[in-house]
């Protein structure tokens, strides 16, 4: 498999954390190859799914936080 990543800063690249998660839902037996990468339970046992658009949204909210003038 091959993804783009940033070599000179593997701790914070966000393709090898995805992929960690996604193997460590495999191993634990926790999600299926059908799942997406995050998958998580709530309360009372209901299933959330973390999306696309969830992250656009969260970064986003970052950007602004930093450059708060951007468009």
């Amino acid at each position: 498999m091959k993804f783009i990543c940033v070599p000179q800063y593997p701790d914070y690249c966000l393709v090898k954390a995805a992929y960690n998660t996604y193997e460590h839902g495999h191993a634990l037996g926790t999600t299926s190859p059908e799942d997406p990468i995050y998958v998580y339970k709530g309360r009372y046992g209901v299933i959330f799914y973390l999306t696309g658009t969830d992250m656009t949204t969260y970064y986003r909210f970052i950007v602004k936080l930093v450059m708060p003038n951007i468009q």
